[in-house]
């Protein structure tokens, strides 16, 4: 049983375990197994094996070790390179602070004799030495794998002088930032100077080479941290100077668009147009409220104010809603009661009378009184009204009042006003005032402003029946004649006329358009001509031919309204149709407010739906 034992114990055992021979005790007796020192096994390594073959690792050493040593070699070649040219730039510094102080008679530097030169160095020129100014370095050279000092006169005589300069050249090159651009040729990094220039009354002897001009060419050999420094200086005012002139260039194309913009911008519009899809409206009245009775006094206009609809009878202004019901109803007491409209507000005026008001659409803003017969009356953007009446001593006397009513303006003419149209701003108007002479009729334009007595433009006498005028934004002139159509400059010289083919039925004038509408001779159908102020071209915009027969025409945002006896049709300035609606033809009165047309009849108002 103990032998077993004694055989379980060494199998388990390996062959590492047994001790040592020193590891017997001064008996030669075994140490016990608790005092035996054990060799620890050391830890098993997963390590990839090298596969490579010996001699290609081999090879890869010793590539790896000259690339290194090769690094090494041209790390200590620019340092001794520096080196060296930080001696020639000492050297250089004290010929420059001699020549100086030479010049200015002040200290004496006394000329360090260069050592003789012999026969194998008769060509090389001479040069300053100063003691404290001699290299003190050496030349390293690589030699079968191996890094070994040398005096350089080796490497001098292995390398041109081509090589060497390029040497040279990259080391200086070195040291220049990522970001700066290089030069494309030596001549632009190293500029020729004129070399020496010696001055004529001290070219003899000593004092001619010790008051030598100094003025060297900088080449690879000779260059300092100083003359790249001014060479990259002068290539960065170079890049500057190209930015500058690009710069330039951009802003003098730039204002050239811009002065000739009023010239090209014109003939470019419309290019990039979509095709314009029209709305057909479907012509049905709508109900609600629709259609309105007409009273037994009788609805004598129809209008709209501040896209709302508007009517006069004998008794009353009445204000209505979207939905046909009465806003307000302003009672008058006119015989024959006329209305003018601006954009918010009314004035009623008795014609042949002596009274008028102005309305809001909720009540009277404020009534007056004249003494003679009121002729006619024309309400502003503004408020401000402009009543004509007539006088023992004049034909014609306009009295301008302010939104307030109180009077501001008269004017008056032995001429017949026949027209009064406000400015855009409502602090002057143009004034139609015709007069007879041998059975013909002559018109003459008035514009005034109503903080100035004398007119601002009169006219030449106009052989034709003037019907309105209009200041245009542009201070030019609309001016609409019974056969003609005008166009005034600021002094009222016509700039251009338009003669009429047919009747006029209808014209609306805005501060930039004016448009016509003419009948033909059958008057079955008729023809729209608009104008444009903005148009340098003194000729219509848009001439159409509208079917059915002409009844009135409307400017709304710079669209047209055309009303026929059987439709309504919208176009744009330029001629594209944008909405079309049938109508019946027993109506006396339209009108167009807020996407909707209001017709008059004898008996009803009818409302359709006509959006644009």
């Amino acid at each position: 049983m103990k032998n077993k034992k004694n055989r379980s114990r060494k199998e388990q055992i390996s062959g590492s375990e047994f001790v040592r021979a020193d590891e017997f005790n001064e008996y030669n007796v075994p140490v016990p197994d608790s005092m035996r020192r054990r060799k620890k096994k050391k830890p098993e390594r997963f390590e990839q094996q090298d596969t490579r073959m010996p001699e290609r690792r081999e090879a890869e050493r010793r590539l790896r070790r000259q690339r290194e040593q090769l690094e090494t070699l041209e790390y200590i070649r620019g340092r001794e390179l520096a080196r060296e040219q930080e001696v020639i730039q000492q050297k250089r510094i004290q010929e420059l602070m001699r020549e100086r102080d030479e010049q200015s008679g002040g200290m004496t530097v006394t000329e360090i004799e260069p050592p003789e030169k012999d026969d194998a160095q008769q060509d090389i020129p001479d040069t300053v030495y100063y003691e404290d100014d001699k290299p003190s370095f050496t030349y390293l050279k690589m030699q079968d794998g191996r890094i070994s000092e040398d005096s350089g006169e080796d490497i001098q005589q292995e390398l041109s002088d081509e090589q060497m300069r390029e040497r040279i050249r990259q080391s200086f090159d070195g040291g220049r930032d990522s970001d700066e651009n290089e030069f494309s040729d030596e001549s632009e990094l190293y500029p020729e100077y004129d070399g020496y220039e010696d001055d004529p009354d001290l070219e003899q002897g000593e004092a001619g080479r010790s008051h030598r001009r100094i003025k060297h060419k900088v080449t690879p050999e000779t260059a300092t941290v100083t003359d790249i420094a001014q060479e990259r200086k002068k290539e960065k005012t170079r890049r500057h100077l190209k930015r500058l002139v690009v710069l330039l260039f951009v802003a003098a194309i730039g204002l050239t668009v811009f002065l000739t913009a009023s010239w090209w911008i014109p003939k470019l519009e419309g290019i990039l147009d979509k095709p314009h899809d029209t709305i057909v409206n479907d012509g049905k009245t709508e109900g609600g409220n629709f259609p309105l009775k007409i009273s037994q006094s009788g609805i004598s206009d129809i209008t709209q104010c501040n896209d709302i609809m508007v009517t006069l009878d004998g008794n009353k202004v009445v204000f209505y809603k979207k939905d046909g019901s009465q806003l307000s109803s302003i009672p008058h007491n006119y015989g024959s009661p006329v209305i003018d409209v601006c954009a918010k507000k009314i004035v009623a005026y008795d014609n042949a009378g002596k009274s008028f008001q102005v309305l809001n659409k909720k009540n009277t803003v404020y009534s007056k009184k004249t003494d003679q017969p009121i002729v006619m009356a024309k309400i502003g953007s503004n408020g401000y009204v402009a009543v004509v009446t007539q006088t023992e001593k004049y034909s014609a006397f306009v009295t301008v009042y302010d939104e307030s009513g109180a009077e501001i303006y008269t004017w008056a003419s032995n001429r017949r006003v026949v027209g009064i149209c406000f400015n855009e701003d409502g602090k002057g108007c143009c004034i139609s005032a015709i007069s007879s002479s041998g059975g013909k009729i002559n018109s003459v334009i008035y514009s005034v402003k109503f903080d100035s007595k004398e007119a601002v433009m009169t006219s030449a006498p106009i052989d034709c029946l003037v019907i309105q005028a209009r200041l245009t934004k542009n201070n030019k002139y609309w001016v609409v004649g019974d056969d003609r159509f005008m166009v005034l400059d600021e002094v009222g010289n016509t700039l251009y006329n338009y003669q009429y083919d047919t009747d006029l039925v209808a014209f609306d004038m805005d501060e930039r358009y004016a448009a016509l509408y003419n009948t033909s001779v059958t008057q079955t159908h008729g023809s729209v001509t608009m104008f444009d102020c903005e148009d340098d071209e003194e000729k219509p915009c848009l001439q159409k031919d509208i079917q059915g027969k002409p009844r009135k025409l409307q400017l709304n945002d710079g669209n047209i309204i055309v009303f026929t006896d059987t439709s309504v049709e919208s176009y744009d300035p330029k001629g594209h149709q944008l909405a079309t609606a049938s109508i019946s033809g027993g109506y006396v009165g339209i009108v167009y407010a807020d996407d909707a047309v209001y017709l008059m009849g004898y008996r009803d108002i009818n409302k359709i739906k006509f959006e644009t």
